[in-house]
């Protein structure tokens, strides 16, 4: 059943709709607290925080006796039936007293963002901290006005024009959508040495990010021999909030976009020049908001009538060997409650085979790594996001 407030107001929530009803699209957002839990004090700040969005339906708050890592890939190969919110919440009580309350969002309502400013007005109620001082909670009615279409299509066709030398990565079951995760965490010091090696090379930490996947990737599917497919695509999210102004800012949905980088042969050349050439292409790329190709998007989407053909759309014709989310927590609230740890994991669904949500919470990095077990086996994708650390770990020393 779609609603007023649970309809795609934009082309990439359409799009990415398309994905949910292939297959199961969501991200998933936790908190862990060192006390005993309070189920019925979670149900009313659920339920709270959704009427400032209108949405009334009843609150259910599961408790599953799964730990938290089998928990968050059960949710993620769990999909949101006909008419049902499409968002959820679980308590988990773990060893000891502590617990973890997360909320699962299918990922064609809400961003990331969304999903953090939803868990600070619940964590705030549940503490029973008073309202009047966080952000306001309100649904987003549209999305931020285009730039420059211009440029927006000259990246699209450049970008696609990249793909065509792509490599990839082979399914043994294209319409399996079954994914897994697992979590790892950087040492201590790789923060300041990333962010002094983008300093160094004009570049972002996402851009040091990018080219640590792009070798990595390189390193776990190497071309065929003679083959002309010799790069690798990732692609990245892109909040566009930073394109409106004032309170639309702040508003709860799908606001993000999304952008590719290719780079041919990236294990050939040395680290710091690939930061420098990935920050030279991702500056103008970050400049406009990059909605005009979910159009044409949903037009190779439409035009795949099969489930196959949608399952493989994009490993014909995108296909990204990852996806990257970065996202850095210091100095915001989830860092300066109470909080013992934080988890955001992210959906590979049709796209992508790995994707790699990165996160710098309290000084320290943590990658969530969510992979298609059709793509690659645990020890795969554990090798290469272990191989993705050390690239990063050695600027450290």
């Amino acid at each position: 059943m779609k609603t007023r407030t649970t309809r795609p107001f934009s082309a990439f929530q359409s799009l990415m709709r398309g994905w949910s009803e292939l297959a199961p699209y969501n991200f998933i957002h936790a908190l862990r607290l060192e006390e005993p839990a309070e189920v019925e004090r979670w149900r009313s700040a659920a339920g709270e925080a959704l009427h400032c969005l209108g949405l009334t339906k009843g609150i259910a708050i599961e408790t599953p006796m799964a730990d938290i890592e089998t928990h968050l890939a059960a949710e993620l190969n769990r999909g949101f039936a006909a008419g049902e919110l499409p968002l959820r919440f679980f308590v988990i009580e773990t060893t000891g007293a502590g617990h973890w309350f997360g909320v699962v969002i299918d990922h064609w309502f809400a961003d990331d963002f969304s999903g953090r400013a939803l868990l600070q007005r619940m964590y705030a109620t549940y503490r029973g901290t008073a309202a009047a001082g966080l952000p306001e909670l309100f649904l987003a009615k549209r999305q931020p006005a285009r730039r420059n279409w211009f440029v927006e299509w000259s990246n699209f066709f450049k970008q696609a024009a990249a793909l065509r030398r792509a490599r990839r990565i082979p399914l043994e079951m294209s319409l399996d959508f079954t994914v897994s995760a697992f979590r790892v965490e950087l040492p201590g010091e790789t923060l300041d040495a990333v962010r002094a090696s983008a300093k160094e090379q004009n570049a972002t930490v996402h851009d040091v990010f990018l080219a640590a996947a792009a070798q990595s990737c390189s390193r776990a599917h190497p071309p065929e021999p003679d083959s002309p497919l010799a790069g690798i695509a990732l692609a990245s999210a892109m909040d566009l909030r930073r394109f409106e102004t004032g309170a639309a800012r702040a508003g709860f949905g799908l606001l993000i976009s999304q952008y590719t980088v290719v780079e041919v042969e990236p294990e050939s050349v040395p680290f710091p020049d690939l930061v420098a050439r990935i920050a030279q292409k991702t500056r103008g790329l970050k400049a406009v908001s990059g909605r005009g190709i979910f159009l044409a998007g949903i037009l190779f989407w439409r035009l795949s009538f099969s489930r196959r053909a949608k399952a493989t759309v994009y490993q014909r014709g995108a296909p990204f060997a990852a996806g990257l989310s970065n996202v850095n927590l210091n100095g915001s609230w989830l860092e300066q409650s109470g909080i013992a740890e934080f988890r955001r994991v992210g959906p590979a669904g049709p796209v992508v085979p790995l994707v790699l949500m990165i996160t710098t919470f309290r000084n320290r990095i943590f990658v969530d790594a969510t992979y298609r077990t059709a793509a690659m086996c645990r020890r795969d994708a554990q090798i290469l996001v272990d191989d993705f650390a050390r690239r990063l770990v050695p600027i450290a020393r």
